[in-house]
């Protein structure tokens, strides 16, 4: 994912955006993976300095961010009040 296409997909999207799950919230949020090695100015841009960073945009903004993996039921309760 390059610039371009993670400014339409990301930070203009209706949609919160994520990672895992994906078939689960399907109609409820956009899952979109950057590698930050090949795209380095959005990691700086957003701050990431670990992987994996997990963010979630709504209207072009983060609203939640957590860095590290998790397991299912932590993803759902770090996605869950963000749906809202």
């Amino acid at each position: 994912m390059n610039q371009l296409n993670f400014n339409e997909q990301v930070l203009q999207s209706e949609l919160p955006v994520l990672d895992e799950i994906a078939e689960e919230y399907r109609d409820r949020l956009r899952i979109v993976k950057v590698n930050v090695e090949q795209d380095p100015q959005i990691a700086r841009r957003y701050g990431v300095r670990s992987q994996p960073t997990l963010m979630l945009f709504k209207h072009g903004s983060v609203e939640a961010q957590k860095v590290g993996a998790l397991s299912k039921s932590q993803l759902k309760a770090f996605i869950e009040p963000n749906l809202v």
